[in-house]
């Protein structure tokens, strides 16, 4: 084959790929611009509300619902209000001391009480309007139409209710945002703290090799468990302090553990390993000769580390540009995978299980599959970053356990299948 024919054949493959990749990132925005559509058409739109009380029911002194000042508000709430209802809203702020726009509010959701009988979608209501609206004259006669946004600042700045109308994600978002701050506050410090004394202090000791370890092992765990862990420790065992009741707040039969404190807490230690192994990677990959030139011109240890260690590896730090996170989900998939197959082994086993048996042992191909391409990766990024092969190194180290693990697994299967049937078979060979 002639070098003009090589060249050209490789011109040819090289448009191929482009077009390949160009086609698939038209197909991933027209998806994305579907998604966005599909929701805008189903957030805005017509809606038919029916009132269970018409505001014109509710004029006083001929004046309209909306137009009434406060006073009058007042007397519209004590005559239309359950007294049951009135000392509820009472309770939380007396009535008098509401605004207007506040007592406008309570009298159209605590009295007019308007509902949602049917919606329809934006595209409808723009294209479609005059037939959307006979049909809300003819299947909701008393309704009224208006156009409604569902995603509006006061949805984001409402409490949770029981009523859609009146709903909002605004303890949601509280409660989201609050729990990421504890997180990060608990979680980073301490994730960074814990790097630097096994990088820059802790000895190579035996002791220390075994925390090691032990780090990358948690790294790993499902976070299920952690889940677990959270709520037997946070939420019941520490729940005096996670509720507040120890400190003075929340007392009472109401108090529980289950705040954003313990979520905080949970998540803080799911990420902490992950936060310690990306800390001493970064830590790792700082040159020595910037440490021995800031302690050649007098520099303390500490000052070392804190005026060049660190701030020469904190962008590594905050974006985990480290081979352990990307390996990481390959990890726990293949752990994922051995826990279900040594769970659905045991209970063959017990139950002698002939088809459990021959089912847990088919996912080994799965766990070897999954080994391979994994090692494939580490090996692929070890040739570009030599610097991480000892980080490398423990990471196959992990995988050829949990490899292994399959391979236990399969044994015991085998031998469910033996006192089951009376006949050795050797499953997945």
């Amino acid at each position: 084959m002639s070098a003009s024919t090589q060249l050209a054949r490789r011109h040819t493959t090289r448009t191929i790929w482009r077009n390949a990749f160009l086609i698939a990132t038209i197909v991933g925005i027209l998806f994305l611009a579907t998604l966005i559509v599909s929701v805008a058409d189903e957030a805005f739109g017509y809606v038919a509300m029916v009132n269970s009380v018409e505001p014109s029911v509710l004029q006083r002194d001929g004046i309209e619902l909306d137009k009434q000042n406060k006073e009058q508000l007042l007397a519209t709430l004590d005559e239309h209000l359950s007294s049951r209802r009135s000392r509820a809203l009472a309770l939380e702020m007396p009535l008098a001391d509401r605004s207007r726009d506040e007592l406008l509010e309570i009298a159209y959701t605590e009295v007019v009480k308007p509902e949602v009988a049917y919606t329809w979608p934006l595209f409808q209501s723009i294209f479609a309007r005059d037939t959307l609206f006979a049909d809300a004259a003819q299947r909701f006669p008393e309704s009224t139409l208006v156009f409604r946004s569902w995603v509006s600042p006061r949805f984001l700045s409402s409490e949770q209710s029981s009523r859609p109308l009146a709903a909002g994600i605004r303890a949601a978002i509280l409660g989201t945002l609050s729990t990421i701050l504890i997180t990060i506050l608990l979680a980073f410090p301490v994730g960074i703290a814990a790097a630097i004394w096994l990088e820059e202090y802790a000895k190579d000791n035996r002791l220390n090799r075994f925390i090691r370890v032990n780090i990358y092992n948690l790294a790993g765990v499902p976070s299920i468990i952690y889940g677990m862990l959270g709520l037997a420790i946070f939420v019941r065992a520490l729940e005096p302090v996670t509720s507040g009741a120890a400190f003075g707040f929340g007392s009472g039969d109401g108090a529980n553990g289950r705040t954003i404190l313990s979520a905080g807490l949970t998540l803080a230690l799911l990420i902490l390993p992950v936060i310690i192994i990306n800390a001493q990677e970064a830590l790792r990959a700082i040159p020595q000769s910037l440490r021995q030139s800031a302690l050649a011109v007098g520099a303390s240890k500490w000052q070392t580390i804190w005026h060049h260690v660190l701030p020469a590896g904190m962008d590594r730090i905050l974006t985990g540009a480290v081979l352990y996170p990307r390996s990481l989900a390959s990890l726990k998939s293949m752990a994922d995978v051995g826990g279900t197959m040594l769970h659905d082994a045991i209970q063959a086993y017990l139950g002698r299980d002939e088809a459990l048996a021959r089912k847990a042992a088919a996912q080994d191909d799965q766990v070897d599959e999954q080994h391979r391409l994994f090692v494939k990766d580490v090996l692929d990024y070890l040739s570009q970053h030599p610097n991480k092969a000892g980080q490398a190194v423990k990471l196959i180290a992990t995988a050829n356990y949990l490899e292994r693990l399959g391979d236990h697994v399969t044994n015991l299967c085998e031998a469910v299948v033996f006192m089951v049937s009376g006949q050795h078979c050797e499953l997945n060979e």
